[in-house]
């Protein structure tokens, strides 16, 4: 259940136990290595982090840490695309998160103000865990002070152009996140925007490191993780809410992501948090 704050979940951890390899049921997640030497692997990328260090990790990526020291501290917080996109109100400072183009870097290091970014994330939780009612709105503030600090320390590390085709592919990401039935083509979609479909297939895996297709397909995956771990709705229901309306076709190419059947992917990850 999505909290009052709008934030979904945030932690800090000194354990220096690892993270297996694992993708969420349809969140991204920030992590702020405080203390400690980490490898991260992040699909096929792999990064040694040995200093203060943000890393941005989508809703569609298989990560893992593993501790190389015995002092290992961080913070973690965890936010839906919708919420991401409610919270930080800023398609420049949510593209650290949501955008792949190629040579993308997950990492940013954040020794030179580590001690403002660990304050604020110290008051976040603070916020957090009041779940209060009257003021929702602090947690938005803190958080959105958060990336605009990332921002103005290393402003070269948001994927992000000011132009009208780097806005127009946020449009049709969103509108393909809210709406993951449709089976909108290239084609369609290039009219409705006044753009050729050549430069759309181009610009959107320029900016966001995916084609249409695949993004679509990656959204429907994750919700469906999400939909099959949080609710108990048929298979059925979720492959259609999902954009399949043939279940067996659904299976088939969730099992080909993820490993197992929706089934026994619900069997296992049911009620995980």
């Amino acid at each position: 259940m999505t909290s009052i704050s709008g934030i979904e979940h945030i932690i800090f951890s000194d354990s220096n136990n690892g993270i297996l390899p694992h993708v969420h049921q349809n969140v991204h997640q920030i992590f702020f290595i405080m203390n400690g030497t980490v490898r991260v692997k992040i699909d096929d990328k792999e990064y040694f982090i040995d200093r203060p260090t943000a890393v941005f990790v989508s809703n569609f990526e298989t990560h893992s840490f593993t501790a190389e020291s015995e002092k290992f501290s961080r913070f973690c917080i965890s936010l839906t695309p919708t919420l991401l996109r409610q919270e930080i109100k800023s398609d420049k400072l949510a593209s650290i998160i949501s955008n792949r183009p190629a040579h993308f870097c997950h990492c940013i290091d954040i020794e030179p103000i580590a001690p403002f970014i660990s304050q604020l994330l110290s008051e976040l939780i603070k916020e957090h865990e009041r779940q209060e009612t009257e003021f929702p709105e602090s947690t938005s503030y803190l958080l959105r002070c958060i990336f605009i600090a990332l921002y103005r320390h290393a402003p070269g590390a948001f994927p992000f152009d000011d132009n009208n085709i780097s806005a127009t592919v946020q449009r049709i990401k969103q509108k393909i996140e809210n709406d993951l039935a449709s089976e909108q083509s290239l084609e369609e979609l290039a009219a409705e925007f006044h753009i050729s479909q050549y430069y759309l297939a181009h610009a959107y895996k320029q900016v966001t490191g995916y084609s249409i297709k695949n993004y679509r397909m990656l959204c429907r995956i994750a919700e469906a993780r999400a939909l099959l771990t949080n609710t108990s709705l048929p298979i059925s229901t979720i492959s259609e809410q999902v954009g399949f309306p043939d279940t067996s076709n659904f299976s088939k190419y969730f099992r080909k992501k993820e490993g197992y059947t929706p089934s026994k992917y619900r069997q296992i990850h049911k009620g995980e948090k």
